[in-house]
């Protein structure tokens, strides 16, 4: 039997101050620091000084993952300019991701581009798509092959690991980019999303539209527009409507679209305030958006 190390391909390999690259949100910024010209160290510190600083309802993905790519116990300082390598390695367009984290800050009011150091751990929809797009294609990250192994080891079938420690940072690495776009528990397993994407994978669907599609047939969708504009603090109808226009923006470039807004506000609820402002909130509270994100 193939090891699986070598079946998966290699796509994490641990170097010395590589482990920030474990969270997609790094990735995405220092992609989007080398493009633009700034520096992708001060863009590093000062991302990861301000998850620091944010409570759960804005860095529930990281602590989920027990704080992966934002920690590490060996203590070695980051390396950022291995970004490019990651993005070759996972199929990645930089000026794809560069575009796209900057037409996010919009929805963050940004000053300007160092702002993006502000952007939460967990990924926007369009974010969400373009690493989709690029998973599903690359023959390194085998997404189908990776749904399966979870799926395997989830059951407690004995798989053949090759190199223990291979294994054990290919995983970690592949589950959270899998985590990332609601395709895998924090528990390690697929979720029902991620079952049902395999399948039509192999039924050779194309993988966005059937990514999209599968997130509103489940009624997922709506949710994990709450889930982000609570994570970008998105707190007003109005403000729910920018994010919601540089979102269909997005998305129409890549030939998918969001469903109509009725449908898109449900998930939330109106909220009084002193000041005359319509302000907004998740229709159900953290745990249970994301109990049901990952199902």
């Amino acid at each position: 039997m193939t090891a699986l190390v070598e079946r998966l391909g290699t796509l994490h390999k641990g170097g010395r101050g590589s482990w920030v690259y474990q969270s997609p949100r790094v990735l995405f910024l220092l992609l989007y620091a080398e493009v633009k010209g700034l520096d992708p160290g001060d863009l590093l510190r000062r991302h990861l000084a301000y998850v620091k600083r944010i409570g759960p309802q804005m860095a529930w993905l990281a602590e989920r993952l027990r704080w992966l790519g934002y920690e590490t116990r060996g203590g070695r300082e980051p390396d950022p300019h291995k970004s490019m390598e990651y993005a070759k390695r996972l199929g990645l367009d930089p000026g794809e991701v560069a575009a796209t984290v900057e037409a996010l800050l919009k929805v963050l009011k940004a000053r300007g581009p160092e702002d993006a150091a502000y952007l939460p751990p967990a990924l926007a929809l369009p974010e969400k798509a373009l690493l989709l797009d690029a998973v599903a294609q690359s023959q390194a990250f085998n997404l189908r092959g990776t749904l399966s192994l979870l799926a395997k080891l989830a059951q407690g079938e004995e798989v053949e690991v090759g190199d223990p420690d291979s294994f054990r940072r290919e995983l970690r690495f592949r589950h959270a980019y899998l985590y990332a776009l609601h395709l895998a528990a924090a528990e390690r397993r697929p979720t029902c999303l991620g079952y049902a994407l395999a399948l039509h994978l192999d039924m050779g669907h194309p993988p966005l539209p059937t990514y999209i599609g599968l997130l509103r047939a489940t009624g997922r969708l709506r949710y994990v527009v709450a889930l982000e504009a609570l994570a970008l603090g998105v707190g007003t109808r109005e403000d729910l409507d920018v994010m919601l226009d540089v979102y269909e923006k997005l998305l129409n470039k890549r030939g998918v679209a969001l469903p109509p807004r009725e449908e898109i506000y449900t998930a939330f609820v109106g909220m009084r305030s002193d000041i005359g402002v319509g302000m907004i909130a998740p229709a159900k509270p953290l745990e249970d958006l994301l109990m049901l994100i990952e199902t």
